[in-house]
């Protein structure tokens, strides 16, 4: 019989998923918009390794998130060194919409990360933070001898516009620059543009080069 699956049998209207979220019902966010908890997303973490204890934020990371009506869509999230979002869309032209939120007080060399967009790059060493501050990393202010930076715990919408699926698929790839861990939220895959979103700062990339004396 005919499966109606493949290359051109996929949905074309919008997809929207949390991650990390344990919850069984779609969260309904303030414009409403129904947004699915991503149970069924897979990382190779290893042998013996529970992915959903050990890259899962299952418990949310902040009750208040700065710049954002729906908090929800930010406190939970998948992080992890390299992992992928396979979508499965039909033909057409599609935007992405990538939901992020920087919770981590660790130098900015520490909390890069690259996307990719079905193989191509889409936005090189990319601070969450500075992005969310709109301008290269600095901190705010010290804590205990600990720095805070800037734009820590704060909403930041990344949008790529005109994406077209390969092979009915596609796909985004979250990796950490230099054994640092990638991270992220929620994702929206959905037809036409997704209107302007923030514009990424990058920082340099830490340098994992030995170096002679």
């Amino acid at each position: 019989g005919d499966a109606g699956f493949g290359e051109g049998g996929g949905p074309t209207d919008a997809q929207r998923w949390i991650f990390g979220c344990p919850d069984r019902t779609d969260y309904v966010d303030s414009q409403g918009c129904a947004w699915r908890p991503a149970t069924e997303a897979v990382i190779r973490v290893g042998e013996l390794t529970d992915p959903v204890e050990a890259c899962w934020y299952t418990t949310p990371r902040r009750l208040a998130v700065v710049g954002t009506k729906d908090p929800v869509l930010y406190r939970h999230g998948m992080h992890g060194k390299d992992f992928t979002a396979y979508v499965t869309v039909g033909p057409g032209t599609y935007h992405v919409r990538l939901k992020l939120m920087e919770s981590r007080c660790v130098d900015p060399a520490q909390r890069l990360l690259d996307i990719d967009i079905n193989g191509q790059p889409a936005v090189r060493n990319l601070d969450v933070a500075a992005t969310a501050a709109e301008r290269p990393a600095s901190v705010a202010f010290m804590a205990n001898d600990r720095k805070i930076w800037d734009g820590l715990n704060r909403a930041v919408d990344l949008v790529f516009n005109d994406v077209q699926p390969s092979h009915g698929v596609i796909a985004v790839r979250f990796r950490g620059v230099n054994d640092a861990e990638a991270v992220v939220s929620a994702m929206e895959v959905a037809p036409g543009p997704g209107g302007p979103g923030v514009i990424p700062i990058s920082a340099a990339a830490p340098s994992t080069k030995q170096v002679s004396d």
